[in-house]
Protein backbone atom coordinates (compact mmCIF):
# COMPACT_ATOMS: atom_id res chain seq x y z
CA UNK A 1 0.00 0.00 0.00
CA UNK A 2 1.19 3.29 -0.84
CA UNK A 3 2.23 5.58 1.98
CA UNK A 4 0.51 8.67 2.14
CA UNK A 5 1.90 11.44 1.00
CA UNK A 6 2.64 14.98 4.02
CA UNK A 7 1.19 18.04 2.29
CA UNK A 8 2.94 21.24 1.84
CA UNK A 9 -0.19 23.25 3.13
CA UNK A 10 1.16 26.18 5.47
CA UNK A 11 -1.96 27.27 6.90
CA UNK A 12 -2.20 24.13 8.68
CA UNK A 13 0.77 25.36 10.49
CA UNK A 14 -0.05 29.39 10.80
CA UNK A 15 -1.27 30.47 14.38
CA UNK A 16 -0.33 27.57 15.99
CA UNK A 17 2.90 27.63 19.28
CA UNK A 18 5.97 26.15 17.65
CA UNK A 19 6.67 22.43 19.33
CA UNK A 20 8.76 22.25 22.64
CA UNK A 21 12.74 22.03 21.50
CA UNK A 22 14.99 21.01 24.06
CA UNK A 23 18.16 23.18 24.97
CA UNK A 24 21.07 21.36 22.44
CA UNK A 25 23.42 19.38 24.36
CA UNK A 26 27.05 18.83 22.76
CA UNK A 27 27.91 15.16 22.86
CA UNK A 28 31.40 15.71 21.05
CA UNK A 29 33.15 16.96 17.41
CA UNK A 30 35.77 15.87 15.17
CA UNK A 31 37.11 17.19 12.33
CA UNK A 32 37.59 16.42 8.51
CA UNK A 33 40.66 17.49 6.40
CA UNK A 34 40.46 18.34 2.67
CA UNK A 35 40.14 14.53 1.54
CA UNK A 36 37.04 14.40 3.54
CA UNK A 37 38.78 12.20 6.36
CA UNK A 38 37.49 12.19 9.70
CA UNK A 39 39.55 13.00 12.90
CA UNK A 40 38.14 12.53 16.07
CA UNK A 41 40.09 15.79 17.42
CA UNK A 42 39.89 19.77 16.31
CA UNK A 43 42.53 20.08 14.68
CA UNK A 44 40.24 22.27 12.17
CA UNK A 45 39.01 24.21 14.70
CA UNK A 46 39.66 28.03 13.80
CA UNK A 47 39.35 31.18 15.98
CA UNK A 48 37.01 34.07 15.00
CA UNK A 49 39.19 36.87 14.63
CA UNK A 50 37.70 39.57 12.56
CA UNK A 51 39.41 43.16 11.64
CA UNK A 52 39.62 45.68 13.69
CA UNK A 53 36.94 47.84 12.21
CA UNK A 54 33.58 46.97 10.12
CA UNK A 55 32.83 49.23 7.61
CA UNK A 56 34.67 50.50 4.67
CA UNK A 57 36.91 46.91 4.54
CA UNK A 58 38.77 45.78 1.10
CA UNK A 59 38.83 41.75 1.65
CA UNK A 60 39.09 40.45 -1.54
CA UNK A 61 37.18 37.27 -1.74
CA UNK A 62 39.49 36.58 -4.70
CA UNK A 63 42.62 36.66 -3.24
CA UNK A 64 44.15 32.53 -3.79
CA UNK A 65 41.37 31.59 -6.23
CA UNK A 66 44.43 29.90 -8.07
CA UNK A 67 45.66 27.72 -5.34
CA UNK A 68 41.76 27.06 -4.23
CA UNK A 69 41.26 23.31 -3.38
CA UNK A 70 38.37 21.11 -4.96
CA UNK A 71 38.25 18.19 -3.14
CA UNK A 72 37.64 15.17 -5.55
CA UNK A 73 36.94 12.51 -2.97
CA UNK A 74 32.68 12.04 -3.44
CA UNK A 75 30.97 13.84 -0.55
CA UNK A 76 29.74 10.79 1.39
CA UNK A 77 26.52 11.38 3.08
CA UNK A 78 26.31 10.94 6.45
CA UNK A 79 29.26 8.48 6.75
CA UNK A 80 31.53 10.80 8.82
CA UNK A 81 29.12 10.95 11.78
CA UNK A 82 29.02 6.92 11.66
CA UNK A 83 32.63 7.06 12.03
CA UNK A 84 32.15 9.09 15.40
CA UNK A 85 29.30 7.30 16.65
CA UNK A 86 31.73 4.15 16.21
CA UNK A 87 34.44 5.42 18.04
CA UNK A 88 32.28 7.00 21.07
CA UNK A 89 29.99 3.95 21.95
CA UNK A 90 30.69 5.08 26.06
CA UNK A 91 28.00 8.15 24.71
CA UNK A 92 24.75 6.42 23.80
CA UNK A 93 23.57 4.95 27.02
CA UNK A 94 19.69 4.94 27.99
CA UNK A 95 18.84 6.44 31.19
CA UNK A 96 15.33 6.87 30.59
CA UNK A 97 13.00 3.53 30.36
CA UNK A 98 10.24 5.31 28.22
CA UNK A 99 12.43 6.45 25.46
CA UNK A 100 14.16 5.04 22.37
CA UNK A 101 15.58 1.54 22.76
CA UNK A 102 19.37 0.99 22.52
CA UNK A 103 22.08 0.69 20.78
CA UNK A 104 21.93 4.71 20.11
CA UNK A 105 18.85 5.16 22.06
CA UNK A 106 17.96 7.95 20.00
CA UNK A 107 14.98 8.37 17.47
CA UNK A 108 17.20 9.74 14.36
CA UNK A 109 20.44 10.13 12.94
CA UNK A 110 20.55 13.44 10.66
CA UNK A 111 23.14 16.01 9.37
CA UNK A 112 22.18 19.39 10.22
CA UNK A 113 21.55 20.28 5.92
CA UNK A 114 18.52 18.07 6.01
CA UNK A 115 16.45 19.51 8.62
CA UNK A 116 16.96 23.14 6.95
CA UNK A 117 15.66 21.66 3.53
CA UNK A 118 13.02 20.01 6.19
CA UNK A 119 12.46 23.37 8.16
CA UNK A 120 11.85 25.14 4.57
CA UNK A 121 10.12 23.19 2.86
CA UNK A 122 6.64 24.77 3.36
CA UNK A 123 8.14 28.65 2.30
CA UNK A 124 10.60 26.59 -0.65
CA UNK A 125 6.88 25.23 -2.05
CA UNK A 126 5.81 28.80 -2.83
CA UNK A 127 8.72 29.81 -4.55
CA UNK A 128 9.72 30.10 -7.61
CA UNK A 129 13.10 29.77 -7.05
CA UNK A 130 13.20 26.37 -5.81
CA UNK A 131 15.09 23.57 -7.53
CA UNK A 132 13.59 20.78 -4.98
CA UNK A 133 15.70 18.14 -3.22
CA UNK A 134 15.62 14.24 -2.10
CA UNK A 135 16.52 13.28 1.44
CA UNK A 136 17.95 9.39 1.67
CA UNK A 137 15.63 7.44 4.75
CA UNK A 138 16.34 4.24 6.44
CA UNK A 139 15.64 2.91 9.88
CA UNK A 140 17.66 0.31 11.65
CA UNK A 141 17.92 -1.12 14.95
CA UNK A 142 14.99 1.62 15.99
CA UNK A 143 16.36 4.54 15.05
CA UNK A 144 16.13 6.44 11.49
CA UNK A 145 18.61 7.55 9.98
CA UNK A 146 18.41 10.97 7.32
CA UNK A 147 20.98 11.47 4.42
CA UNK A 148 20.35 14.41 1.90
CA UNK A 149 21.29 13.64 -1.66
CA UNK A 150 24.14 16.15 -2.31
CA UNK A 151 23.95 18.36 -5.63
CA UNK A 152 27.36 17.66 -6.85
CA UNK A 153 26.99 13.73 -6.88
CA UNK A 154 23.51 14.12 -9.19
CA UNK A 155 24.35 12.94 -12.64
CA UNK A 156 25.20 15.50 -14.94
CA UNK A 157 25.78 18.19 -12.14
CA UNK A 158 28.23 20.31 -13.43
CA UNK A 159 29.70 23.98 -12.15
CA UNK A 160 30.69 26.81 -14.81
CA UNK A 161 33.99 28.79 -13.91
CA UNK A 162 32.13 31.71 -12.25
CA UNK A 163 30.00 29.14 -10.38
CA UNK A 164 33.31 27.87 -8.94
CA UNK A 165 34.86 31.08 -8.22
CA UNK A 166 31.75 32.34 -6.39
CA UNK A 167 31.30 29.01 -4.42
CA UNK A 168 34.64 29.93 -2.97
CA UNK A 169 34.01 33.04 -1.47
CA UNK A 170 32.42 31.59 1.38
CA UNK A 171 35.35 29.50 1.91
CA UNK A 172 37.99 32.84 1.35
CA UNK A 173 35.65 34.50 3.94
CA UNK A 174 35.86 32.05 6.77
CA UNK A 175 39.93 31.96 6.15
CA UNK A 176 40.06 36.28 5.99
CA UNK A 177 38.26 36.33 9.97
CA UNK A 178 39.51 33.57 10.98
CA UNK A 179 42.71 32.02 12.60
CA UNK A 180 43.79 28.22 13.35
CA UNK A 181 42.95 27.74 16.90
CA UNK A 182 46.36 25.65 17.60
CA UNK A 183 47.94 29.04 16.68
CA UNK A 184 49.90 27.44 13.92
CA UNK A 185 50.11 29.78 10.51
CA UNK A 186 47.87 29.15 7.79
CA UNK A 187 50.79 27.08 5.17
CA UNK A 188 47.96 25.34 3.29
CA UNK A 189 45.70 27.00 0.22
CA UNK A 190 41.48 27.21 1.60
CA UNK A 191 39.11 24.09 0.10
CA UNK A 192 36.14 23.31 -0.15
CA UNK A 193 36.03 20.11 2.62
CA UNK A 194 37.85 20.88 5.46
CA UNK A 195 36.18 21.67 8.88
CA UNK A 196 34.95 21.57 12.82
CA UNK A 197 31.67 19.20 13.42
CA UNK A 198 29.65 19.32 16.66
CA UNK A 199 28.05 16.95 17.65
CA UNK A 200 24.51 17.44 18.66
CA UNK A 201 21.55 16.29 20.77
CA UNK A 202 18.03 17.64 20.90
CA UNK A 203 14.46 17.25 20.79
CA UNK A 204 11.78 18.35 18.34
CA UNK A 205 8.65 17.68 20.24
CA UNK A 206 8.38 13.87 21.21
CA UNK A 207 11.54 13.37 19.18
CA UNK A 208 15.06 13.11 19.98
CA UNK A 209 17.42 13.59 17.81
CA UNK A 210 21.50 13.47 16.86
CA UNK A 211 22.70 16.41 14.55
CA UNK A 212 26.22 16.79 13.31
CA UNK A 213 26.76 20.05 11.60
CA UNK A 214 29.68 22.35 10.75
CA UNK A 215 31.51 24.96 12.74
CA UNK A 216 33.01 28.49 10.88
CA UNK A 217 34.52 29.55 13.96
CA UNK A 218 34.39 29.52 17.41
CA UNK A 219 35.12 32.29 19.97
CA UNK A 220 37.76 31.04 22.45
CA UNK A 221 40.04 28.37 22.37
CA UNK A 222 38.34 26.93 25.34
CA UNK A 223 35.04 25.89 23.27
CA UNK A 224 36.99 24.01 20.40
CA UNK A 225 38.67 21.91 22.90
CA UNK A 226 36.07 21.53 24.99
CA UNK A 227 34.15 19.62 22.69
CA UNK A 228 31.58 17.47 25.06
CA UNK A 229 31.02 20.23 27.03
CA UNK A 230 26.88 21.18 26.74
CA UNK A 231 27.90 25.13 26.66
CA UNK A 232 29.75 24.71 23.41
CA UNK A 233 27.39 25.74 20.78
CA UNK A 234 26.69 29.15 22.53
CA UNK A 235 30.69 29.74 21.71
CA UNK A 236 30.21 29.09 17.79
CA UNK A 237 29.63 31.92 15.09
CA UNK A 238 28.11 30.64 11.66
CA UNK A 239 30.11 33.04 8.85
CA UNK A 240 28.34 33.63 5.72
CA UNK A 241 28.57 36.54 2.76
CA UNK A 242 25.93 38.30 0.91
CA UNK A 243 25.89 41.25 -2.06
CA UNK A 244 25.43 44.71 -0.70
CA UNK A 245 21.91 45.85 -1.02
CA UNK A 246 21.82 47.98 -3.98
CA UNK A 247 17.77 48.57 -3.51
CA UNK A 248 15.15 47.49 -1.27
CA UNK A 249 14.43 44.55 -3.25
CA UNK A 250 18.00 43.09 -1.98
CA UNK A 251 17.15 43.54 1.30
CA UNK A 252 13.22 41.77 0.97
CA UNK A 253 14.90 38.97 -0.41
CA UNK A 254 17.94 38.70 1.87
CA UNK A 255 15.27 38.80 4.77
CA UNK A 256 13.03 36.53 3.31
CA UNK A 257 15.43 33.61 2.05
CA UNK A 258 18.83 33.90 3.39
CA UNK A 259 18.12 34.95 6.84
CA UNK A 260 15.58 32.07 6.66
CA UNK A 261 18.07 29.59 6.17
CA UNK A 262 20.75 31.26 8.18
CA UNK A 263 18.03 31.13 11.10
CA UNK A 264 17.60 27.11 10.62
CA UNK A 265 20.85 26.13 9.96
CA UNK A 266 22.27 27.88 13.53
CA UNK A 267 19.12 27.15 15.91
CA UNK A 268 19.12 23.39 14.48
CA UNK A 269 23.19 23.31 16.18
CA UNK A 270 22.40 25.75 18.95
CA UNK A 271 24.49 28.77 17.25
CA UNK A 272 23.83 31.70 18.92
CA UNK A 273 25.41 34.29 16.36
CA UNK A 274 25.95 34.87 12.62
CA UNK A 275 28.38 37.26 11.12
CA UNK A 276 27.68 38.03 7.42
CA UNK A 277 30.36 40.01 5.22
CA UNK A 278 28.69 42.00 2.36
CA UNK A 279 30.79 42.39 -0.84
CA UNK A 280 29.95 43.97 -3.97
CA UNK A 281 29.86 42.30 -7.68
CA UNK A 282 33.67 41.30 -7.69
CA UNK A 283 33.79 40.14 -4.91
CA UNK A 284 35.37 41.88 -2.23
CA UNK A 285 33.37 42.47 1.74
CA UNK A 286 32.81 46.27 2.30
CA UNK A 287 31.18 45.40 5.15
CA UNK A 288 30.36 42.96 8.42
CA UNK A 289 27.36 42.89 10.53
CA UNK A 290 26.42 40.58 13.48
CA UNK A 291 23.23 38.84 13.60
CA UNK A 292 21.55 37.18 17.07
CA UNK A 293 19.80 34.43 15.81
CA UNK A 294 17.10 35.37 18.58
CA UNK A 295 16.47 38.77 16.92
CA UNK A 296 16.35 37.31 13.39
CA UNK A 297 12.82 36.45 12.96
CA UNK A 298 12.03 39.74 14.02
CA UNK A 299 13.89 41.53 11.40
CA UNK A 300 12.35 39.94 8.65
CA UNK A 301 8.89 41.27 7.99
CA UNK A 302 6.45 38.67 8.59
CA UNK A 303 8.30 36.89 5.89
CA UNK A 304 8.44 33.72 7.68
CA UNK A 305 8.22 32.36 11.16
CA UNK A 306 10.02 29.79 13.17
CA UNK A 307 6.46 28.30 14.73
CA UNK A 308 6.07 27.10 11.31
CA UNK A 309 8.94 25.56 10.23
CA UNK A 310 9.21 23.49 13.20
CA UNK A 311 6.05 22.86 13.47
CA UNK A 312 6.26 21.25 9.82
CA UNK A 313 9.58 19.84 11.35
CA UNK A 314 8.05 17.59 13.81
CA UNK A 315 5.01 16.51 11.35
CA UNK A 316 7.90 15.42 8.86
CA UNK A 317 9.61 13.37 11.97
CA UNK A 318 6.16 11.84 13.10
CA UNK A 319 5.59 10.98 9.19
CA UNK A 320 8.67 9.00 8.91
CA UNK A 321 8.38 7.58 12.46
CA UNK A 322 5.09 6.01 11.02
CA UNK A 323 5.78 5.15 7.46
CA UNK A 324 9.50 3.87 7.29
CA UNK A 325 10.04 0.15 8.41
CA UNK A 326 13.07 -1.63 9.86
CA UNK A 327 15.06 -2.96 6.90
CA UNK A 328 18.11 -4.45 5.42
CA UNK A 329 19.46 -1.15 5.09
CA UNK A 330 22.65 -2.54 2.82
CA UNK A 331 19.54 -3.63 0.07
CA UNK A 332 16.58 -1.21 0.80
CA UNK A 333 16.22 2.27 1.58
CA UNK A 334 13.17 5.27 1.37
CA UNK A 335 13.58 8.10 -0.63
CA UNK A 336 11.83 11.45 0.41
CA UNK A 337 10.92 13.36 -2.56
CA UNK A 338 10.56 17.73 -2.68
CA UNK A 339 9.52 17.83 -6.20
CA UNK A 340 7.42 19.52 -8.72
CA UNK A 341 4.62 20.23 -8.56
CA UNK A 342 5.69 21.04 -4.72
CA UNK A 343 2.05 20.19 -2.89
CA UNK A 344 3.11 17.00 -1.01
CA UNK A 345 6.54 15.45 0.32
CA UNK A 346 6.22 12.12 -1.04
CA UNK A 347 7.81 8.72 -0.31
CA UNK A 348 9.65 5.70 -2.31
CA UNK A 349 11.09 2.29 -1.60
CA UNK A 350 14.03 1.79 -3.06
CA UNK A 351 15.81 -1.45 -3.74
CA UNK A 352 19.72 -0.67 -3.56
CA UNK A 353 21.85 -2.34 -6.79
CA UNK A 354 25.06 -2.54 -4.30
CA UNK A 355 26.20 -1.80 -0.55
CA UNK A 356 27.72 1.78 -2.45
CA UNK A 357 24.25 3.32 -2.77
CA UNK A 358 23.54 2.73 1.14
CA UNK A 359 23.00 5.18 3.44
CA UNK A 360 24.80 3.02 6.01
CA UNK A 361 28.05 1.31 6.20
CA UNK A 362 28.58 -2.42 6.87
CA UNK A 363 30.67 -1.66 9.47
CA UNK A 364 28.47 0.40 11.42
CA UNK A 365 25.42 -2.17 10.87
CA UNK A 366 27.55 -5.06 11.97
CA UNK A 367 29.63 -2.76 14.85
CA UNK A 368 26.21 -1.26 16.37
CA UNK A 369 24.08 -4.65 15.75
CA UNK A 370 26.73 -6.57 18.48
CA UNK A 371 26.22 -3.35 20.58
CA UNK A 372 22.54 -4.10 20.45
CA UNK A 373 23.01 -7.89 21.38
CA UNK A 374 24.67 -7.02 24.47
CA UNK A 375 21.56 -5.17 25.67
CA UNK A 376 18.74 -7.56 24.95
Amino acid sequence: MATPPLRLEKRSYEGKAAPTVSDPKQLGSFSVDQDRRVFLDQREARLYKPPARREHLHLDLNDGYEEFVWTRVAHRGISHIQEWILANRAVFSNDDPEGPPAPLCTNFVTRRNSLTKVFSALYEADSRRTKGWRIKVCRFNGTVFLSTDRYENRPGFHLSENDKRMQSWGHRFERHVTKRADGQPDETPCDDASGLYAVIKRRIGKHTLLISGEVDAVLDVGAASAASASSAPKQYIELRTSKIFGHDGHRKNFERFKLRTAWAQSYMLGVKRVEYGFRDDSGVVRQLKSYNVSEMPNACSGYWKPSVGLGFTEAFLSWLSANVPETNPLATIFEVHFEAPFQALELHRVQLKSEAEAILSREFVETTSAWKADHP
